[in-house]
């Protein structure tokens, strides 16, 4: 069998075994112009029709960090898509717009803008999935990583093969085959210098390395072991998860937006193995997201709350700040008030500039379209004009969402699903008119209010921060620290 078909037969059994994508629905591909994600661009092409993909579209960030040889890149994609007549969208961050937050690196602020990026994007084109290009020598490079960071059983599943829209059709072909489809078919994918340079990334070190040294000198199977790891774990960590959220359920006193309460004694009493998976998860759900909590966090608050001498213990963690502390019944986990909601609405009149929560935001009514950051243009002929006003998340507050055929969808799903920190919600701006929410700044707009070929009035939104890390502002955190209360 040829590469060709040998990566199209893989990309097909992938597909159909994970139900990544049914008939009629569309697809836009996040394409850099790589190996990989130019083959995986150029077999959905090819099967477009046999896969019934109702419409096919690409999607290229240049991350504005190597100059004209990423600008070339943007270039060559723009023109591969237009031969074969496959909508391209394309964006270039500003320079030293990849600012990163305590705790994180340029990799990860890079991989952050790059999936909002797509968001927007597949907004744009009503993109039912997003596909990426991770192939399986991605995965077996990411146990192996997270295997050396110490990660338990959820870390050692791996990249998934899909999450809400995201999907990944090429997760169980080899790089060796990427290549071989590409020459095989003519392609000339553009090379990104500093993945073979393996003192640039952890991740260069173990594929130019670690792994060769490992295939060489101690287990020739070395890859299909960590898949099989990788199998298992998965297997185990799905019923762990089960058990995990049934835990949670039983020992839950209380929670709101702002504070959990657990039963400390009921804790106590939970299997070791789900003990500290019960109040990561807690956290998690508190906070929206595991960002930055530690073995160590989780470690030093279990020994203390297992210890029946110690009736009091208080801990915080970095961004998003929260406060965990029990007492002798009890287990409190608290967000600080410090990023309390906007409630008060702030009416925009058109044309309008105002504060909010950290933020800049302008309305004007215009007659053509334009693209910039934070902005978004509506029909303003399906907008309540004399209540247009911009708010912060309210309890209960839907949106029927562009891009997902009109359906409505709670803003609480909308910040999980792009892992929007609970702690930062309220701090998010919300245009919004008498009917409800019309665009959540930063994420998606509202279906109704569209623009279409006929749309004559346009509604220009923009939001600016007043300062740059991130699409919600948080204060700085107190450092990590644990202490019994007086």
């Amino acid at each position: 069998m040829s590469a060709a078909m040998a990566l199209l037969d893989t990309l097909r059994h992938t597909i159909d075994r994970h139900d990544l994508l049914r008939p009629g629905q569309s697809v836009m591909a996040a394409v850099s112009g790589g190996p990989d994600s130019l083959s995986l661009l150029h077999a959905l092409h090819l099967l477009r029709a046999e896969l019934q993909i109702s419409a096919l579209s690409a999607a290229h960030l240049d991350h504005g960090l190597r100059g004209e040889e990423s600008a070339a890149e943007a270039a060559f994609v723009a023109a591969f898509c237009a031969e074969r007549g496959i909508p391209c969208y394309s964006k270039t961050l500003a320079a030293g717009a990849l600012t990163h937050s305590m705790g994180s690196g340029l990799q990860a602020a890079a991989r952050s803008a790059r999936y909002e990026f797509l968001q927007r994007a597949a907004a744009q084109f009503s993109a039912d999935r997003v596909a990426t290009a991770h192939t399986q020598d991605d995965q077996v490079e990411t146990i192996l990583m997270r295997i050396l960071r110490g990660s338990g059983l959820e870390g050692l599943r791996g990249i998934p093969y899909s999450r809400a829209n995201i999907i990944r059709p090429l997760r169980d072909t080899t790089r060796s085959e990427v290549e071989a489809y590409c020459a095989e078919h003519g392609l000339s994918p553009r090379r990104d210098p500093s993945n073979i340079d393996p003192s640039h990334y952890l991740r260069n070190k173990i594929r130019l390395e670690l792994l060769p040294e490992l295939e060489t000198n101690y287990a020739l199977g070395v890859r299909a072991a960590l898949l099989r790891l990788s199998q298992n774990a998965a297997i185990d960590d799905a019923y762990l998860q089960s058990q995990t959220k049934a835990s949670l359920t039983a020992i839950q006193v209380s929670a709101s937006d702002r504070q959990t309460v657990l039963s400390r004694q009921h804790l106590m009493e939970l299997a070791a193995a789900l003990q500290r998976r019960t109040l990561r998860l807690a956290l998690m759900r508190l906070r929206g997201t595991a960002q930055d909590i530690e073995e160590r966090h989780i470690a030093s608050f279990l020994t203390a709350t297992l210890n029946p001498t110690i009736g009091s213990y208080s801990i915080t963690l970095p961004a998003p700040a929260c406060h965990l502390m029990f007492t002798q019944d009890h287990i409190i986990l608290s967000l600080p008030e410090s990023i309390a909601s906007v409630n008060t609405p702030i009416t925009l009149n058109l044309p309008s500039v105002c504060a909010f929560n950290e933020w800049t935001i302008e309305a004007r009514l215009t007659s053509e379209q334009s693209d910039a950051e934070y902005a978004e243009t509506l029909d303003a002929d399906c907008v309540d004009l004399p209540t247009l006003c911009v708010r912060s998340w309210q309890s209960g507050d839907r949106m029927d969402v562009l891009g997902l055929d009109g359906k409505s969808k709670k803003l609480s799903d909308l910040f999980t699903d792009a892992k929007i920190p609970r702690a930062q919600r309220p701090s998010i701006p919300i245009v919004a008119d008498a009917n409800g929410p019309l665009w959540v700044v930063g994420l998606r707009i509202a279906e109704r209010a569209r623009t279409t070929e006929g749309t004559v009035r346009f509604l220009r939104l923009w939001a600016r921060p007043d300062r740059p890390p991130s699409v919600c502002p948080l204060s700085d955190p107190p450092p990590a620290f644990g202490r019994p209360l007086p």
